[in-house]
C-alpha cells in the first residue's frame, strides 16, 4: 500500500493603504498549491479531493470613502479561482454599501452584493442538500442606535 502523503504551499498578501483620511484602499490576494496523495479509493473514498475544494488563487480589493461626516461608500470587488471538486468556475463578484448617517443614531443604508452576476455557488457541490446559489441582491438598511 502507498503511504498517505502531503504537501501544501502557499503564501498570502495583504495591502492596506491610507490614501487620505477619508480613503482607504485594502488588497490582499492568496494562493494554495496542495498535492495530496491518500490512500487507495477503497479506502478513503474521495481523499485526494480536497486539492480542487480550495481556491487555488483569491484575491480582492476594497475601497472605502467617506466623502463627509454623513455619508460612507464602500465597494469591494473578488475573484475565487474554479474549484473543480464542486464543479464551481471562477468567479467575480462585486459588493457595494452607501451609507447616510441621518443623525448620531440613525443610519440608512443601500447595499449592493454579487452585482455583476446574477447567481453563482461558493465551496459546495450541487448535489449537496444545502447547495445554494448567491443570487444578485440589493436592500436597504435602517440602522438606530439607542
Amino acid at each position: 500500500m502507498e503511504p498517505t502523503s502531503a504537501q501544501t504551499n502557499g503564501v498570502e498578501v495583504l495591502f492596506d493603504w491610507r490614501v487620505r483620511e477619508n480613503f482607504n484602499v485594502t488588497a490582499s490576494y492568496g494562493s494554495l498549491d496542495m498535492e495530496l496523495n491518500g490512500p487507495p479509493a477503497p479506502l478513503a473514498i474521495g481523499a485526494e479531493d480536497a486539492e480542487g475544494q480550495s481556491p487555488r488563487n483569491q484575491a480582492s480589493l476594497r475601497l472605502r470613502w467617506d466623502p463627509s461626516d454623513h455619508l460612507a461608500v464602500d465597494g469591494t470587488l473578488y475573484y475565487v479561482d474554479n474549484l473543480p471538486s464542486y464543479d464551481i468556475d471562477a468567479y467575480t463578484r462585486f459588493d457595494l454599501r452607501i451609507g447616510w448617517r441621518l443623525t448620531d443614531n440613525v443610519e440608512l443604508e443601500l447595499v449592493g452584493q454579487n452585482l455583476l452576476d446574477n447567481a453563482h455557488r461558493e465551496f459546495v457541490a450541487p448535489t449537496d442538500a444545502n447547495a445554494a446559489e448567491i443570487r444578485r441582491s440589493i436592500f436597504g438598511r435602517l440602522t438606530w442606535r439607542g
